[in-house]
C-alpha cells in the first residue's frame, strides 16, 4: 500500500453535510478523506451475508441482505452515501423484526446495526465488559450481550479484525423461523419509514427528485465519483502521460508498464485500468489509427458497358 492508504476495518458509517437543490434538499454522507473506513460502495464482499455487525459508531441501520427484512419499500427520503470507493444512493427501506425500520441496500457490502440506535430506539439492553478480559486475556470475553425489547438474548462477539459480529445463519433455511431479534416490528422512532431523517443529523430530500432518466446515463462525472480522489490523480497522471507520449494506445501502455518499457514509470496496470474505466480511450489516440476496410472490388465489364452506351449516345 501506499503512503496513507489503509486496510481498516471500524465501520465509521456517516459524517453529513445537507445541500439544497430547489424545494428539495439532499442528506449527504461523506466519508472520503478519512482513513479505516469499510465502504458500503465497495465491491468487495469480505463480510458474511448472514453477519449483522453491531457498530458503536454507525448512526444508522443498514441491511444488504433481503432474506433478513419484510415489507421493503421506498420511502420519502433518500440517503446518499459518498466513501473513497465511490458514491451510492440508498432508496430503499425495510423493517427488520425486532429492530424496526432500517435503510435497505441490496449493493452494500455488510449488516449494520448502530449500538446507539438499538438502545435508544429499539429498546435492546447492551452489556459489554472489560473487566474479565483483564484477567483472561481472552478476546472471546469483548462481547456484546444483548436482549431485545422482545426478550431474545443475542451476542454479537469480536472477530480477528475487532468487529463485534452476530452469524445468523442458523436462523436462516428449511425448517428455520427466519427471525433473528424477534418477531414484531419495533417502534424506533422513525414513524414508520417516513422520518428516515431522524437516523442521521440532515434534511428531507425528496425521492423522486433522484429517480430520472439521468440516472441512466454514464458520465465521465459519474465514474469519477465511483473511484477516490486518489484514484482520479492517479487516472489523470495517465492520460497526461499518455498525450505527451504521442498518444499510445492503452494496449501499449499496459505493455510497457509490466515489461520496465520505461524505466522509473511511476504508472501501473491498474492505474491505465482505472483510467480507461473513469475517462474512456483517448480520443487523440483514436483518430487517425481507424483501420482501413479494402473498398468493393471493381466491376470493369459493368463500366466498359457503360462506355459503350455513352459512346453510342454521342454518335446519335
Amino acid at each position: 500500500m501506499e503512503e496513507n492508504e489503509h486496510d481498516g476495518q471500524a465501520y465509521v458509517q456517516f459524517t453529513n453535510e445537507t445541500i439544497h437543490n430547489g424545494n428539495s434538499s439532499e442528506i449527504i454522507v461523506d466519508l472520503r478523506e478519512k482513513n479505516h473506513v469499510f465502504n458500503q460502495t465497495g465491491s468487495h464482499k469480505s463480510m458474511n451475508l448472514f453477519d449483522i455487525l453491531c457498530d458503536n459508531q454507525s448512526t444508522c441501520d443498514v441491511i444488504v441482505n433481503g432474506s433478513m427484512v419484510i415489507n421493503i419499500r421506498t420511502p420519502k427520503v433518500i440517503l446518499r452515501l459518498r466513501t473513497q470507493a465511490g458514491e451510492c444512493r440508498i432508496t430503499q427501506i425495510a423493517d427488520l423484526p425486532g429492530v424496526g425500520t432500517v435503510w435497505y441496500y441490496p449493493e452494500g457490502v455488510a449488516n449494520i446495526l448502530s449500538q446507539h440506535r438499538m438502545v435508544v430506539n429499539s429498546g435492546w439492553d447492551i452489556e459489554y465488559s472489560t473487566k474479565e478480559y483483564r484477567k483472561s486475556r481472552k478476546v472471546s470475553t469483548l462481547k456484546y450481550d444483548c436482549v431485545t425489547s422482545e426478550g431474545v438474548h443475542c451476542t454479537f462477539s469480536p472477530n480477528k479484525d475487532g468487529l463485534h459480529v452476530l452469524d445468523c445463519s442458523e436462523y436462516f433455511g428449511i425448517g428455520k423461523s427466519g427471525y433473528i431479534f424477534g418477531k414484531k416490528i419495533t417502534n424506533n422512532n422513525v414513524n414508520g419509514g417516513k422520518d428516515m431523517c431522524r437516523s442521521i443529523h440532515g434534511e428531507i430530500e425528496n425521492a423522486e427528485a433522484f429517480v430520472s432518466v439521468d440516472d441512466a446515463i454514464d458520465t465521465v462525472t459519474k465514474s469519477k465519483n465511483n473511484f477516490s480522489k486518489r484514484d482520479q490523480s492517479k487516472a489523470s497522471r495517465v492520460r497526461r502521460f499518455q498525450h505527451v507520449a504521442a498518444h499510445p494506445s492503452d494496449e501499449t501502455l499496459i505493455y510497457s508498464a509490466m515489461t520496465n518499457g520505461i524505466k522509473n514509470n511511476p504508472i501501473t496496470k491498474r492505474d491505465i485500468a482505472m483510467a480507461l474505466e473513469m475517462l474512456g480511450k483517448s480520443r487523440y489516440s483514436v483518430q487517425g489509427k481507424t483501420v482501413r476496410h479494402q473498398p468493393d472490388a471493381v466491376d470493369t465489364e459493368a463500366i466498359y458497358q457503360r462506355y459503350i452506351i455513352n459512346r453510342c449516345n454521342a454518335r446519335e
